[in-house]
């Protein structure tokens, strides 16, 4: 049982990194291209 919590939760993890790595370079992505603008 506990090596299934184990892996429910690592997949927990990688899913929660997935997402705030997705959204923080989407913000990225618009930041670079407001300075690019800017410039």
């Amino acid at each position: 049982m506990k090596v299934v919590e184990y892996a429910l939760m690592s997949a927990f993890a990688v899913v929660i990194l997935i997402a705030l790595f997705s959204t923080f370079m989407a913000h990225a992505g618009g930041i670079w291209d407001t300075i690019l603008t800017i410039k």
